[in-house]
């Protein structure tokens, strides 16, 4: 065959079940790694105290009040109000008690008596 790589000739069947079974065993070997790394996450490379942990908690809850901020918006502008009423006011419930948690967790991890207290 001219252009062919191995000195044999290969049905296009043949061919076709190679590659599949290399690709299978691609996929096998990247899904193990993957796997393995949620497994055993990346270690932060020193300890963590707990004012570091409330600080990373803090901000893990700006984000999520952000994105239900955005959701609250979105359904607002987007004319679905009247058909789920509800919904909104459901939202708007669990951004008042993110509000409040932010605000407990400033006063708890952004405190200078309280975080000094945590290192004791």
């Amino acid at each position: 065959m001219p252009g062919s790589l191995l000195p044999f000739p290969i049905s296009t069947n043949t061919k076709i079940v190679i590659s599949l079974t290399a690709g299978m065993g691609v996929l096998g070997v990247l899904s193990h790694f993957m796997l393995r790394r949620r497994k055993y996450p990346c270690k932060a490379p020193r300890p963590v105290d707990i004012h570091e942990l409330g600080v990373m908690g803090m901000h893990a809850l700006g984000t999520a009040i952000s994105c239900w901020e955005d959701a609250a918006n979105v359904h607002f502008s987007s004319g679905r109000l009247a058909q789920r009423p509800e919904f909104y006011l459901e939202i708007q419930n669990l951004l008042e008690m993110a509000y409040s948690l932010q605000e407990q967790s400033r006063l708890l991890f952004c405190d200078e008596d309280s975080a000094s207290d945590m290192d004791e």
